[in-house]
């Protein structure tokens, strides 16, 4: 059981006009900023989230985008020029003022991507023609421009500076790779990637100097998530099911939050990475958070509160995690999957953190209605010796605790199934119509003698009459079957047993026939 471990409730920062919002970052303060869909419902801008209000950051004359922040409420990001709508410059939001930091001579673009304390900011600019263009990652301070240099390739970003100066990006290398970089006094380490993995980025540093990211992995494998500690890249793996792990931020207290994706990020999942475990934050949320599915993590204070993105009925909002300080109801079970057998029928799930126990639920449809069945399991798996074999059933688990009893987990179906009776009246004769494609043939029928209570029929071929082989799995109404490719005048012996969810058959009468 998971009762004892950290929950968290979780506020819906909201959008305006039906838009869309998404947190980048959140300080020791909680203030909070990202990026969200304007009031008039056209474009967007960075904004700031403090004491419950968010604040429309501007920008300077297009669209904007809040990426980080200090714990000041100062906050750096990039906004696009009405002038030139595809030029962009990098942004300090200071003093309730949007400062535009401009571009270096024979820049065309900017965007920032972090700030410290100091109001160091660091980020990527850009020049050159569109197909052929050149990244620069910078530090600015006090007005000035500082080029960060490569790691013998040609561009280089800069992603997240800390209180020290210490800086982190990804930069080109001379065999065109592009590795994450640690900068400082002047000089760019390459961080390296894991043993045989291809590339890699770093995306975040603490005031410990602890670095996250993400790096391939060996033989060109997916990109795991990394932290980084005294020289030591550490793997942080992927949560079960998942292919890729991101890493997007580090607190002092070496608390990690990112993303997982499936193959083709057709599904994403935010993560915490804590005490050598990662877990599925939507695994810590209450019951009560209706339809949230929180897809990325992006911030994570000192405090342990979490910023990020995901939708909820279907719409991408923004999400703060404030740790709970007392039980808070737990989310539905995953991974709830059935085991049917011979009057019988198995339920197991995966374990609710803050779960004290758990429900099991039955129906006969998957609309419900669900009638419990079983209280105050504190074990993962049930079984239902109820049923009736050759039924249908559905069943649906709640985690329970002190806070109240989550919603039901997502049906799943349970079919019961006892020992069939053995196919009857088998017989084989030879094929005597000419084909093409199935040469030398033998025609087998039997006759049913399962009702609706099997899964499967099985046929086993043997040429002495004793020792036989399965042949072929049909379905289960299926009572003939046409066994080609034979050796002309060779005689074959054939068996048939009907299969279910209880069990095998026996067998039925042996026949036999020369093939033509």
């Amino acid at each position: 059981m998971n009762s004892d471990a950290q929950t968290y409730t979780l506020t819906d920062l909201g959008v305006v006009n039906g838009g869309t919002a998404q947190a980048a970052a959140i300080n020791l303060n909680g203030q909070i900023t990202g990026t969200a869909t304007t009031a008039s419902g056209i474009g967007y801008d960075a904004f700031l989230y403090s004491g419950g209000v968010q604040q429309d950051l501007g920008n300077l004359g297009g669209v904007s985008t809040g990426n980080a922040l200090n714990d000041s409420g100062d906050v750096a990001g990039g906004s696009s020029l009405i002038t030139v709508s595809t030029t962009n410059h990098p942004f300090l939001f200071k003093d309730d003022t949007l400062l535009d930091l401009g571009l270096p001579a024979g820049m065309k673009n900017g965007v920032a991507f972090g700030v410290n304390n100091s109001d160091q900011v660091v980020g990527q600019l850009t020049a050159g023609p569109r197909r052929q263009t050149v990244s620069f990652g910078f530090l600015w301070q006090n007005g000035v421009y500082m080029d960060l240099g490569t790691l013998g390739g040609s561009n280089t970003t800069a992603l997240a500076i800390n209180d020290a100066g210490q800086i982190v990006g990804s930069s080109a290398t001379a065999t065109g790779a592009s590795d994450a970089f640690l900068w400082q006094n002047g000089v760019m380490t390459d961080l390296g990637t894991f043993p045989g993995g291809f590339g890699s980025s770093a995306t975040a540093i603490n005031d410990l100097g602890e670095i996250v990211g993400s790096s391939g992995t060996a033989n060109f494998g997916p990109a795991h998530a990394f932290f980084r500690r005294n020289g030591v890249m550490t793997d942080l793996g992927v949560l079960p099911g998942f292919n890729s792990s991101s890493a997007a931020a580090v607190n002092n207290s070496a608390a990690v939050v990112g993303s997982c994706a499936t193959v083709g990020y057709k599904t994403v999942r935010a993560f915490l990475y804590q005490n050598g475990v990662m877990t599925d934050l939507n695994r810590l949320i209450p019951g009560t958070a209706g339809s949230w599915i929180l897809q990325s993590a992006t911030g994570i204070n000192d405090a342990g509160e979490i910023v990020g993105s995901g939708t909820t009925n279907g719409f991408q909002h923004a999400f703060l995690l404030t740790p709970a300080t007392g039980p808070t109801v737990p989310a539905a079970p995953v991974g709830v999957a059935t085991v049917s057998g011979n009057g019988l029928v198995t339920v197991n799930w995966q374990a609710s953190v803050g779960a004290a126990s758990y429900n099991v639920k039955r129906a006969t449809s998957s609309a419900g209605p669900f009638a419990t069945i079983a209280t105050g399991l504190t074990a993962t798996r049930f079984t239902d010796n109820a049923v009736v074999n050759c039924t249908t059933y559905y069943y649906a688990v709640s985690a329970v605790n002190s806070a109240g009893a989550s919603p039901n987990s997502a049906a799943v179906l349970g079919n019961p199934q006892g020992i069939p009776a053995a196919p009857g009246n088998l017989t084989a004769a030879r094929n005597t119509n000419p084909n093409l494609f199935l040469g030398s043939a033998i025609n087998l029928a039997w006759r049913n003698n399962a009702s609706t209570c099997s899964t499967a029929v099985q046929i086993e071929r043997s040429t002495d009459g004793v020792h036989f082989a399965l042949l072929v799995t049909l379905g289960s109404i299926q009572t003939s079957y046409t066994d080609g490719f034979l050796n002309s005048r060779t005689r074959y012996y054939y068996r048939v047993r009907a299969q279910s969810t209880g069990g095998l058959s026996g067998y039925s009468n042996i026949a036999s026939a020369v093939a033509p």
